[in-house]
């Protein structure tokens, strides 16, 4: 019932900005106790403070930050993974801390994947968020499309990675009074990088964030995906990105 709450508290339009001094409160009184419930609270405040003038949302902002920035502990492996995600809600890439927020989730992406991976995969799907309200070719979108082009070390690093970019095309496709153009060496890279990955996770993963792209000439690689691999629970994935780019000719193969 708790999460709930807190979920819908960010959820509700609040014009008198009561509810965010509330979560506040119950954030800094039960983030010990109530781990799992308080992971819940960064993301309510930020998605009340989505609209808000930029000096508000730096002022949360420059809190997660400080929050990120503090040696991880063992006892809040739950609630660190709040910190990124609700900074990814707050900052667009116009602001003036965006900068600051993009170098601090970039170092915890490098330094915390084996210590609290979902901290390194929640931070790049942020920082997917922030380079979407950006004209394609960004230097988010550039460090992303390194992660999901690694050849080395977590592998699963490169499939967020790949989701990520998805998320920053797919926002930036979204935004119609600019008229942006997903980086066409973004969906030919990830459409290169599933001809080397065997692992259907992996390939799932690289699947919807094409799809995000809607980035059509990828639309072969993810057919063959689609009749090679034969784990169904795996398949739903590349007929999900053939749906979300919009391929009409898949819809018998499918």
């Amino acid at each position: 019932v708790r999460v709930a709450a807190i979920i819908s508290l960010g959820l509700i339009p609040d014009p008198d900005k009561k509810a965010i001094p509330v979560l506040e409160k119950y954030f800094a009184e039960f983030r010990k106790k109530e781990e799992i419930i308080c992971a819940h609270v960064p993301t309510a405040i930020a998605r009340l403070l989505a609209g808000a003038p930029v000096a508000d949302r730096q002022r949360y902002a420059e809190t997660l930050i400080a929050e990120l920035s503090e040696r991880a502990s063992k006892s809040e492996q739950w609630l660190r993974p709040s910190f990124p995600q609700a900074l990814g809600l707050l900052t667009k890439a116009e602001d003036p801390h965006a900068k600051k927020v993009f170098e601090a989730i970039q170092e915890k992406v490098e330094k915390e994947l084996s210590k609290n991976a979902h901290v390194a995969y929640f931070g790049m799907m942020a920082l997917g968020e922030i380079s979407g309200t950006d004209k394609p070719g960004n230097g988010v979108e550039e460090y992303l499309l390194t992660k999901a082009k690694t050849q080395g070390g977590r592998v699963m690093t490169r499939a967020w990675g790949a989701l990520a970019l998805g998320v920053a095309g797919f926002l930036q496709l979204s935004d119609k009074e600019k008229n942006y153009v997903p980086t066409e060496a973004v969906g030919s890279g990830l459409v290169e990088m599933m001809q080397g990955i065997k692992d259907p996770e992996q390939l799932g993963a690289y699947a919807v964030g094409i799809g995000l792209l809607r980035y059509q000439a990828g639309a072969a690689q993810l057919l063959k995906c689609f009749e090679e691999v034969k784990d169904d629970s795996f398949r739903g994935y590349f007929a999900t990105g053939l749906g979300l780019m919009g391929y009409r000719d898949a819809k018998t193969r499918i």
